[in-house]
């Protein structure tokens, strides 16, 4: 087990900086191609620097997301490489989403980290209860690696304000009323940032970034 990369101030750039230095392409940034991963993309490229990108391609996204996918290369001059489950449970999440979010998002990505020394994710801390609890830097006992949450303090007023200022495209979806943009069947507008994800239920998370290794 490699030691953590120091917290330092937290500051994204300097967590960004110390993880490519420490692990290099033994850490993967993991995206659902939203706003908090677009601003990871645009700090890594300021720093002139790079990490493997992947993208859970769960086989249930909206039509705009996987054209986006292709726009966010495009922009980038990266690849994103896309993780899909090893098969497909059809309409599984009208009865069991637990399971459905298990196996187009937790195994694969299970199976992906298990050729890595750590993980970068766009989590913050103002989004669910779960993400509150979480530290810059913290060891993930679920996937068995580290994980980097840059943008953990960040706000979604930054978030914006940050992809304006640098003309960094989003997802169309966002200016149609989304504001977490997911499976297309668990996926509907909202006001609130987590509450339009599965809708009528208190699920608020797919499960790769609970506290609990369960």
């Amino acid at each position: 087990m490699s030691a953590p990369v120091p917290l330092a101030t937290g500051d994204a750039r300097e967590l960004l900086r110390a993880t490519v230095a420490q692990f290099g392409p033994r850490a993967a940034l993991v995206s659902a191609l939203g706003p908090q991963t677009l601003c990871i993309l645009q700090l890594l490229r300021q720093e002139g620097l790079s990490l493997p990108t992947f993208f859970l391609d769960t086989g249930c996204h909206f039509a705009e997301t996987l054209a986006f996918r292709q726009e966010v290369e495009r922009h980038f001059g990266v690849e994103v490489h896309a993780v899909r489950p090893a098969l497909d449970p059809g309409p599984l999440h009208a009865t069991d989403p637990e399971r459905c979010c298990a196996i187009r998002k937790v195994q694969p990505l299970q199976q992906l980290l298990g050729g890595f020394e750590a993980w970068v994710s766009g989590i913050r801390a103002e989004q669910t209860a779960d993400r509150a609890e979480a530290a810059a830097v913290e060891w993930d006992l679920r996937f068995g690696l580290w994980k980097v949450n840059p943008l953990l303090g960040w706000s979604r007023a930054t978030v914006d304000e940050f992809l304006s200022r640098h003309g960094v495209p989003t997802n169309p979806l966002l200016a149609s009323g989304y504001r977490s943009i997911g499976c297309a069947p668990c996926t509907q507008p909202s006001t609130d940032e987590r509450g339009g994800r599965w809708p009528g239920l208190a699920k608020t998370e797919c499960g790769l970034h609970r506290r609990s290794s369960a």
